[in-house]
């Protein structure tokens, strides 16, 4: 089973992959979260219904469902 942003635990980090939706991943990269860019897991959000992410220099908070969707090396 391939590692996901889902899977990472605050202030750790990975490398995107790709991502297992098609539909969510445009969405992905219009958000700037590209394959190859390193994203980091800056903290759950309350009642751990999602994510606030770091990539490029940008904070972007992420639902449970899209952090499930992308991989990571």
């Amino acid at each position: 089973m391939p590692l996901t942003l889902n899977d990472l635990k605050p202030g750790s980090a990975g490398k995107i992959k790709g991502f297992a939706d098609d539909l969510l991943a445009n969405r992905m990269l219009s958000m700037g979260l590209l394959p190859g860019k390193t994203i980091e897991v800056i903290r759950y959000a309350p009642l751990g219904k999602g994510f606030y992410v770091k990539c490029n220099g940008i904070y972007i908070a992420l639902r449970k469902q899209e952090a499930t969707c992308i991989l990571l090396n």
